[in-house]
């Protein structure tokens, strides 16, 4: 067996790390009886961290890359485009190359395929990077499909997907990328299977989220299109379905422009009730378009209000986490609001929030707070986080 090129039925859940997590998940459904996933193969990371290993420049644009701060968007924005133009004009090694071939001919060189990115650092369990790298659907041709290849590997360094790896903490050194080649179906239609109900978190329920045909026209919607679409759903929100409602929600998180900010903070003000995990997704794919402290005043007074509504504990507990991300001066300030001990999971929020987001004048005021927390897990967030202060203090 090759180890640059497997076929899903060489892969499990084991080789994770060699093929991604797109890559394990479709090498373990295609052992089960019954299912019929459409023939294809991975080329694995080992492929990638050659083509980077044999190319000093990338390594210097690599170690560059990796001293950026979530504030360096204009150095992000040029080295990461640096970095994909140069991945994508690297010729495939020969024997890669020839590899992927032999492979495509037994498949059928002739056939439609999808080229689709699997990195090692998806379909995790606190970071899904849902997204962040490209796929490309009916691609024919030798030459053309790995042309794709590299094209999938450039696009570990879009400005988009570094920016998630510094806001998740990913050493953008330690993920490497896969590339799954995988024959095209075409549907009538096409969709997702929550393993958990999307809206509610119930792990009882399972949620189908499914439209016509490949699914895709949505995700590659334009700006303009982008308003003409906000405007003809938002005045039917409420009437619309959950699955709707939630579809939406995912829409403006994946989109994230200007245009949409208005939209997201009525959307908190008035209807917050309705779906807190995607207004909170819908936030933080806002949130990464603004350097931090260029993040608009009136998204932070809704902000405020909408952590001032009804809503579930741990959903404010996990808004002011993802908020002591931005190190912003009027979030700093936020945090400090939602240190009230009486409400031990909302503080352990704000308190976890300070931690990450590294103000050293936070330090006295979770001393104070420690000696003040009567539940224990309290304590011990509130510790951890003097722990992380003290640490960037050093």
């Amino acid at each position: 067996m090759s180890p640059y090129v497997l076929g899903f039925h060489d892969i499990d859940k084991t080789k994770h790390t060699v093929v991604g997590g797109k890559g394990a998940n479709l090498g373990e459904l295609a052992r089960i009886e019954g299912i019929r996933v459409p023939d294809g193969f991975c080329i694995s990371t080992a492929a990638f961290k050659r083509v980077m290993g044999e190319t000093p420049a990338l390594k210097q644009l690599l170690d560059q890359l990796s001293l950026l701060k979530m504030e360096d968007r204009d150095k992000i924005g040029e080295l990461s485009g640096e970095m994909r133009r140069v991945i994508e004009e690297i010729a495939i090694p020969q024997d890669i190359s020839e590899e992927i071939i032999r492979h495509l001919l037994k498949l059928g060189e002739k056939n439609a395929y999808a080229v689709r990115s699997s990195a090692t650092a998806e379909d995790l369990p606190t970071a899904s990077f849902a997204g962040q790298q490209d796929t490309y659907l009916n691609i024919i041709g030798e030459e053309t499909i790995l042309k794709h290849v590299s094209k999938c590997w450039a696009s570990l360094f879009t400005e988009r997907a570094v920016t998630y790896r510094l806001q998740n903490g990913f050493d953008h050194r330690n993920v490497y990328l896969s590339v799954v080649v995988q024959k095209m179906v075409f549907p009538q239609a096409a969709g997702i299977l929550f393993t958990a109900d999307p809206v509610t978190s119930n792990r009882k329920v399972l949620s189908i989220d499914a439209g016509f045909g490949l699914g895709e026209a949505l995700a590659q919607i334009g700006d303009e299109e982008s308003v003409r679409y906000i405007n003809k759903m938002y005045p039917r929100y409420e009437e619309t379905s959950f699955l709707e409602q939630y579809s939406f929600l995912k829409f403006v998180a994946r989109k994230g422009a200007d245009i949409h900010l208005p939209l997201i903070t009525v959307l908190m003000e008035e209807k917050g009730q309705v779906m807190p995990k995607e207004i909170i997704n819908a936030i933080e794919g806002i949130l990464a378009r603004y350097p931090q402290e260029e993040v608009p005043s009136e998204l932070l007074q809704a902000l405020d209000a909408y952590l001032r509504t009804d809503i579930d504990a741990i959903n404010k507990y996990e808004l002011l986490v993802l908020l002591g991300r931005y190190r912003n001066q009027e979030i700093y300030r936020l945090l400090i609001k939602y240190l009230e001990p009486d409400q031990p999971l909302i503080c352990m929020g704000a308190a976890e929030g300070l931690g990450l987001y590294g103000n050293p004048e936070a330090l006295p005021i979770l001393v104070q707070l420690k000696e003040k927390a009567g539940d224990p897990d309290l304590a011990e967030t509130i510790e951890r986080s003097i722990s992380k202060l003290k640490q960037q203090m050093e």
